[in-house]
């Protein structure tokens, strides 16, 4: 939906050009982690937008060219992250005014425990981090299983490839064989015309 949502990364750039008289643009991909459209998609529709800009000669200026760059993803800064999830989890625990504050939390084992944290505010820091991390870490073990099932299609059509091509090439060496049996054939029903022809004029001369 990146290329038909508006406003456009296209009609952003030109607005912040024509209407702010930017010089500098600096583009935050605003993911939480690092996939495919804060990697590929988002980059290459600015790249293309850069593009266009640059043709329609809209980045040049009296001091020089407009310069666009891009930044990694928002998520890629974990220690950014977790600051926000902590401030987050605070004003949250702000608003509840006076009072002990739990945490349920649940065990491997699937028990529920209690635990006071009304005086362990690092202690409830880091578990929410662990908690972000372990999100964070899930995705990419959800992204490796999926490149993982990628790369075994792939290697399936490959071995099917190189299987079509070997049966193809033994196809056509086979081919070639009997091509070559066949000039040998006849190249030995040549001879054996020759030496034929030879005896009839023998003959031929033989009765004259």
């Amino acid at each position: 939906h990146m290329e038909i949502a508006e406003p456009s990364i296209l009609t952003t750039l030109r607005q912040l050009i024509v209407e702010e008289r930017v010089t500098k643009v600096v583009c935050v991909p605003y993911f939480l982690s690092p996939g495919k459209h804060a990697t590929i998609d988002v980059p290459n529709l600015i790249a293309e937008a850069i593009q266009i800009l640059g043709d329609q000669r809209m980045l040049e200026y009296d001091g020089g060219v407009v310069e666009i760059t891009s930044s990694k993803a928002l998520g890629t800064n974990v220690e950014s992250m977790l600051g926000v999830v902590d401030a987050l989890v605070d004003a949250k625990l702000e608003e509840g005014g006076d009072g002990d504050v739990f945490h349920l939390s649940r065990s491997s084992t699937g028990r529920e425990t209690v635990v006071d944290t009304s005086s362990q505010d690092e202690v409830r820091k880091y578990a929410n981090r662990v908690t972000l991390l372990e999100r964070m870490l899930q995705a990419k073990v959800e992204g490796l299983k999926t490149m993982t099932n990628r790369v075994t299609v792939l290697e399936d059509v490959v071995q099917k490839l190189q299987s079509k091509l070997k049966m193809e090439q033994e196809k056509i060496e086979q081919q070639l064989a009997e091509k070559e049996e066949t000039n040998a054939q006849t190249a030995n029903l040549k001879i054996t015309i020759d030496l034929l022809a030879q005896e009839k004029s023998s003959l031929d001369n033989q009765i004259e």
